[in-house]
């Protein structure tokens, strides 16, 4: 299992590679699709940090602030990760290494993060409002309620139920 950061790098080593703009915003619209299409796909997270219900959507929190300093701007390098160990208390630098990501991970996302960065952040930030783990949460996250996460069953079960909302945002992917 991946850390986000490492998932959240290679969206954007691809984005940059490609010339696609990516903004935080969207990035963090692709981490939730990508973690739901895993769940769906073979019952494992791709990655293992949690997933919090903001006002936009998903966010994996620790993501959105090494890349908060873009704004509504698309980013434009890749950070540095900061992995903060809690037995020894060691906080340790990692550069992003593009072969630190199997071969196998790389062939099941990169499809998937393509179709997904040629979306429109906004529509996707609307189709993850429709879905029941975060519609039901709506009034609260709207009134302000911090520390709301998504589990990784929950994630697993709404797709499982409603494959067709996957499918929609997938489409492309599940075309080829």
């Amino acid at each position: 299992m991946y850390r986000a950061m490492q998932i959240a790098n290679y969206i954007i080593h691809l984005a940059l590679r490609g010339n696609i703009d990516v903004t935080n915003l969207h990035l963090q619209k692709i981490l939730y699709y990508l973690q739901a299409e895993s769940l769906y796909r073979t019952g494992d997270p791709l990655f293992g940090d949690n997933i919090g219900k903001w006002r936009l959507g998903p966010v994996v929190p620790n993501v959105y602030h090494e890349y908060k300093e873009y704004g509504s701007q698309p980013i434009r390098g890749i950070a540095e990760e900061i992995v903060f160990d809690e037995e020894t208390m060691e906080v340790e630098f990692i550069q992003f290494n593009v072969n630190e990501i199997s071969e196998d991970t790389k062939g099941a996302i990169e499809q998937p993060i393509i179709t997904l960065l040629r979306q429109n952040a906004f529509d996707l930030v609307d189709r993850t409002h429709e879905h029941n783990p975060w519609s039901e949460y709506r009034e609260r996250i709207e009134n302000g309620e911090r520390g709301l996460e998504y589990t990784n069953e929950e994630i697993q079960e709404y797709f499982t139920q409603y494959p067709e909302r996957l499918s929609e945002v997938m489409r492309s992917v599940r075309e080829e």
